[in-house]
């Protein structure tokens, strides 16, 4: 499903931030269709994650949440292990995490270093709309 609209998109908000939608110059939402495509247990975790983050302002656990590399701008993955393993990117900007996409688990460092290069190119088409 995609929304209409220009500019990204809010998944989420709270008081320490928010969650937004990457929208590419298609008008396709990438991290919503992936959103979209999991089951109602997996959306209800990845839900809980951003609360966590944006509503407590803390999610420390590696097993949730990591930064994939130390280059601007950096990359993050919020992870959900159930029912498979899971992964929604983002890059973190101000107050502001853009979901650029999503899929299962990347594995190998060849694949993380994809998912990664992945994202950036995701946010830079965004960010020229």
């Amino acid at each position: 499903m995609t929304e209409t609209g220009t500019g990204p998109l809010e998944l989420y908000s709270g008081a320490h931030g928010k969650v937004m939608a990457v929208r590419l110059a298609d008008g396709s939402l990438p991290a919503l269709d992936f959103l979209n495509s999991i089951d109602a247990r997996a959306q209800q975790a990845f839900k809980a994650l951003f609360s966590r983050q944006l509503d407590h302002g803390v999610l420390l656990s590696k097993d949730r949440f990591r930064m994939l590399d130390d280059k601007d701008p950096h990359v993050y993955e919020w992870k959900v292990h159930s029912p498979r393993a899971l992964r929604l990117y983002c890059i973190h900007e101000g107050s502001t995490w853009y979901a650029t996409h999503g899929g299962t688990k990347a594995g190998e460092t060849r694949g993380v270093k994809r998912e990664v290069k992945r994202a950036r190119a995701i946010y830079a088409e965004g960010s020229e709309g």
